[in-house]
Order: structure tokens, then C-alpha cells, then sequence
């Protein structure tokens, strides 16, 4: 039997009894090759597609053509301005993973590891998170440490 590629409109064969039995598994869709198919369901024709959300079976995922990425990490990245780093986690508060409300979401880093000198986790912060330094000094009107440490000992 001759019918039509939902896809691409082009004519191509399929057995009869083929026909039935994707309709009775509710695959009501017929394509010409796998090419057409995945072109075909790929975003708002996908199955699981919710109102430009995708929802696989774990996190809730955002699609922007080809490209995925997890809500929470999308989420994370407008709030801080910039691209998360290979080494950062987004983690969710209360542990529910649809809950990508900024509140319940805190940064993690992946390194620095337990056991490490703390002059190299300075220099990590240093060279990663050196606009976030200088963001929460002026937030938090912090002078030197120096200075407020050596005030400190003089004190005493």
C-alpha cells in the first residue's frame, strides 16, 4: 500500500498488516526511513514534549533545538550571568529535582578535594571566582583581612 511520509511528503510502501498493527500500538505517525522519524519528533511533535519542557524520567530539561540542557543548571547560569564551569554543580536544597527555583538552588564546586593545602584552595578561588570575590567584598563592606586581623592582635 502507497502512503505519504508524515515528514518529508514523499510516497513510499508499507505492507498493510504493518499499517494495522502501529495503529493498534498507538503509533499513528507513518515515515519513509529514521531520518524523517527523528526530524519529525524531535521538539513540540516529541511525545514527551510539555510546553517547551522535555521531561525525561530524572531531571527537568530545557530544549533549545539540538542543544539540552538541565533546567536547574539553566536556571543557576541566568542568575549568576555566565556559563557554569566543567567543575560546578548546581545542587537542589530540598532534593526535588522540579523545584528550580533559585532559592533552592546552591552552586557546588567539585573540586577542591578533601585533603587539599589551603593555599591551593585559595588559588582556586582566586583564579575561578575572582568576580564573585570582589562582588561580596563591596556587598559586604569588607576592608583587608590583614588589617582587620592585625587591629585584632593589637588589641589583645
Amino acid at each position: 500500500m502507497n502512503i505519504k511520509c508524515d515528514q518529508c511528503k514523499r510516497k513510499f510502501f508499507r505492507e498493510k498488516w504493518r499499517i494495522s498493527e502501529r495503529k493498534k500500538h498507538g503509533r499513528n505517525h507513518n515515515f519513509c526511513g529514521n531520518k524523517c522519524s527523528h526530524k519529525y519528533l524531535s521538539g513540540k511533535n516529541h511525545p514527551r514534549w510539555k510546553n517547551g519542557w522535555y521531561k525525561p524520567d530524572h531531571y527537568t530539561e530545557l530544549s533549545f533545538g539540538k542543544r539540552r540542557i538541565a533546567a536547574h543548571r539553566f536556571v543557576m547560569e541566568k542568575h549568576l550571568g555566565r556559563k557554569l564551569k566543567s567543575f560546578e554543580s548546581v545542587h537542589h536544597r530540598n532534593g526535588i529535582r522540579s523545584d528550580n527555583r533559585i532559592k533552592n538552588l546552591e552552586l557546588w564546586t567539585l573540586n577542591p578535594t578533601p585533603g587539599q593545602r589551603i593555599s591551593d584552595i585559595i588559588k582556586f578561588v582566586v583564579d575561578y571566582y575572582w568576580d564573585e570575590i570582589i562582588k561580596y567584598k563591596n556587598s559586604h563592606k569588607i576592608t583587608r583581612v590583614q588589617d582587620q586581623a592585625g587591629s585584632a592582635a593589637e588589641t589583645s
